[in-house]
């Protein structure tokens, strides 16, 4: 993956403009506030997040995602995605109404670790990110962009040989709490008929596969983006 200096002086403009100018921290709002806020800095300046989730900048047309460990930038035209991650969340104390701060680590590179301990079959599978450069504090990463997610895509129906095939691979291994859907693992059994059952057990190690972890490159090839799970420390 490589942008060109253009791009990357559009991401500086861009990141001005949604974070105004911030960037020592990245915070999200956690369930118990009621808010939808994104929080940028210990200071508490905070950016409403709901006025970004999707718009135009300079002609060009993005959507963003805040999951509960980053925040990813989609935009139009552009083969890869941008992922920013979290420091962690906060909430407010009831009685004093002061925020309290819950400190995560960088899932980012959690993910990276992973890609580098997994094997190669599973390496195959698992969408690499890639440093770009630091935004202020906050360190911003790019990822090839998937065609579509699991939740999205549209599958022609599993003959009953396949489906047999899945139920074995589902019985005979524990997978994660939350694992990946028949029709995904059908299409890495197709893609892989050779070494499937050693990436279904590496994919054992990875327990939150819900469906939009997951999803399809243009070519159709079965890949995960969002690998990580979801680690927390304890509150500051």
């Amino acid at each position: 993956m490589t942008l060109t200096n253009e791009k990357i002086e559009f991401l500086y403009r861009f990141f001005d403009k949604v974070f105004e100018g911030m960037g020592e921290c990245l915070y999200i709002s956690d369930e118990c506030t009621g808010l939808i806020d994104l929080m940028t800095s210990l200071e508490q300046t905070v950016v409403d997040y709901s006025q970004i989730e999707s718009g135009e900048f300079e002609g060009v047309k993005f959507d963003s995602f805040f999951g509960c460990t980053k925040v990813v930038f989609l935009f139009e035209g552009w083969d890869i995605v941008i992922k920013i991650p979290f420091n962690g969340c906060y909430c407010f104390d009831p009685d004093t109404g002061e925020p309290v701060f819950n400190d995560i680590p960088n899932h980012i590179v959690i993910e990276n670790q992973i890609y580098e301990d997994a094997s190669d079959e599973m390496q195959e599978i698992l969408l690499k990110n890639e440093y770009l450069f630091n935004y202020n504090d906050l360190e911003i990463y790019a990822q090839v962009a998937i065609e579509e997610t699991e939740r999205e895509r549209i599958h022609s129906a599993l003959s009953q040989e396949l489906l047999d095939k899945v139920q074995t691979a589902r019985d005979s291994r524990p997978f994660g709490y939350q694992y990946p859907c028949d029709d995904f693992l059908a299409a890495v059994m197709l893609q892989h008929p050779d070494t499937y059952e050693d990436i279904f057990d590496e994919l054992c190690n990875i327990g939150d596969m819900h469906n939009d972890n997951y999803g399809y490159l243009a070519n159709g090839m079965a890949v995960i983006h969002d690998y990580a799970g979801y680690k927390s420390t304890s509150t500051q």
